[in-house]
């Protein structure tokens, strides 16, 4: 996964979130320990992120390099989502991997 913003590319890799300029250059380790590649979205205010180690959603502050915890969850997997403006968060959580979704027409 990786996200295009102030000029710079994100990017999940060997754990952890990657930084590179769109331009080229060098590249840099942002964050160490990131649960899965979709565990982490870039916003405008930083980077929210699911830890490898923990159930809850952290932000990583761009201006303070500060880390805070925003959420806790039930359980530490599943896609991670965050409008631009960090308002809102988006979170699925597989609870069971062995069931389908179905259509069922003229259902009464």
């Amino acid at each position: 996964m990786a996200a295009l913003l102030r000029k710079l590319v994100y990017y999940y890799w060997s754990g952890g979130v990657w930084q590179v300029p769109a331009e080229g250059g060098k590249e840099t380790q942002v964050l160490e320990s990131v649960h899965l590649s979709y565990s982490f979205a870039v916003a405008d205010k930083g980077i929210y992120f699911i830890p490898g180690d923990e159930a809850a959603v952290r932000l990583l502050d761009f201006n303070t390099r500060a880390i805070r915890t925003v959420a806790t969850l039930e359980r530490p997997w599943g896609d991670l989502g965050v409008s631009p403006d960090g308002r809102t968060i988006l979170y699925s959580q597989i609870n069971r991997q062995d069931s389908d979704l179905m259509l069922v027409e003229n259902f009464r």
